[in-house]
């Protein structure tokens, strides 16, 4: 087994594990890993992303849960990277590919009153070969589920 069938193998147990935290009737279209940067140090996410809210589940550098999750509604968005961004591009592909491409691979946003800045990977041709296409599908998902969130 490779290096990449073994990330894949990985990211499908993890995915499995985020189901539990959903709540009944609620839509799981997908999860990334990312880590939140701080001044001098990251920390790693799973990030899911659902009909409802994202869910941010810290984790250690094996991928285990590590600590509660956080979770926040599109009402608590309070400000987000991707507004402001071409929303009305041809495919949610190039939406992505747009946004990550020109944002440096950063998704910021303000929530709960916390700053949060996700590196993940995905989104020019050299990471997106990295990347499997869930990880991929994740990142659409959250790009999306950020700009609905944007006041209108």
């Amino acid at each position: 087994m490779g290096f990449m069938d073994r990330q894949r193998e990985i990211y499908q147990q993890k995915m499995a594990e985020m189901h539990r935290l959903l709540v009944p009737g609620e839509v799981l279209y997908g999860v990334i890993m990312a880590n939140h940067q701080k001044m001098m140090s990251a920390k790693f996410f799973l990030v899911a992303t659902t009909d409802r809210r994202i869910i941010l589940q810290p984790v250690n550098r094996k991928v285990d849960f590590d600590g509660p999750a956080i979770s926040y509604g599109p009402q608590d968005i309070t400000n987000a990277s991707v507004w402001g961004w071409a929303h009305d591009a041809a495919s949610r592909a190039e939406k992505v590919k747009t946004f990550l491409t020109t944002s440096g691979d950063r998704i910021r946003f303000d929530a709960g009153g916390q700053t949060w800045k996700l590196m993940t990977l995905g989104g020019n041709m050299f990471e997106n070969m990295l990347a499997t296409d869930e990880q991929l599908a994740g990142l659409e998902a959250l790009i999306g589920f950020l700009a609905a969130a944007q006041p209108r």
